[in-house]
């Protein structure tokens, strides 16, 4: 069984979908401002090139983990029902098909993200996903503690090995617009860059390709259907 990495924010949604579900939360009172305004001198940081993104992943989780301390699982997923309307106008246009080439093409779709697995899970029936692994938040009794069991921003390369072992293979795909996902681009037979509203990684062993536009579609089923392809991977 063949499989694609892939990354999520600003590669198959537009910005940071934990910024997103914290200005949502705290509009409905449930945290603090200090959350997004803890977090904000690390965005500046990170846009500044002073530190990493995967130190913004670190850094933004654990902010966020400790602003919803004592709220209840019941309570998050009251408010994420709610939300999920706006997260979705945040999903790339070509996400839907993109996945669909997937599935007729037998290759199960791996999420590896820093975005929280609870919001990306609501997406796995719709888009068949296969595996999710993301920034998971820690809970106690069903009250979430202040802490992150799980965070897949950064280091990308720990659950890339252990795919390898499962499947036997490297991946035949995977997309990233970070240098975070430089570990999954590497790996794969074909891997993409995913070019941001106003800057792009520059890589020249990967094609750059821009979400708002359908060629994304074109090239990622030419390269998905290429009978040489195919047979180099066999």
């Amino acid at each position: 069984m063949k499989y694609a990495l892939l990354d999520w924010d600003n590669t198959l949604r537009r910005g940071f979908t934990l910024f997103t579900w914290i200005d949502y939360l705290l509009d409905k009172g449930y945290i603090s401002p200090s959350v997004r305004n803890d977090i904000m001198p690390f965005i500046e940081m990170e846009d500044s090139g002073l530190i990493s993104h995967s130190e913004l992943a670190k850094r933004a989780s654990k902010i966020y983990a400790e602003g919803i301390r004592g709220l209840t699982y019941v309570e998050y997923e009251k408010c994420l029902v709610e939300y999920m309307e706006t997260d979705e106008s945040y999903i790339f246009n070509f996400v839907s098909d993109l996945f669909a080439i997937l599935s007729k093409n037998n290759i199960d779709a791996i999420i590896i993200s820093g975005s929280p697995e609870l919001i990306i899970r609501r997406y796995a029936k719709r888009f068949n996903i296969s595996k999710i692994y993301a920034m998971l938040e820690e809970k106690t009794n069903g009250v979430f503690n202040g802490s992150v069991s799980q965070n897949f921003g950064y280091n990308k390369k720990r659950i890339i090995d252990k795919l390898f072992k499962l499947y036997g293979e490297h991946p035949f795909l995977s997309i990233g617009d970070s240098c975070a996902d430089l570990a999954m681009l590497e790996v794969a037979k074909c891997g993409f860059w995913v070019k941001k509203d106003n800057n792009k990684i520059m890589d020249s062993r990967f094609k750059t390709l821009d979400p708002n536009s359908d060629q994304i579609l074109i090239e990622l089923e030419s390269m998905l259907t290429s009978p040489s392809l195919h047979a180099g991977l066999q």
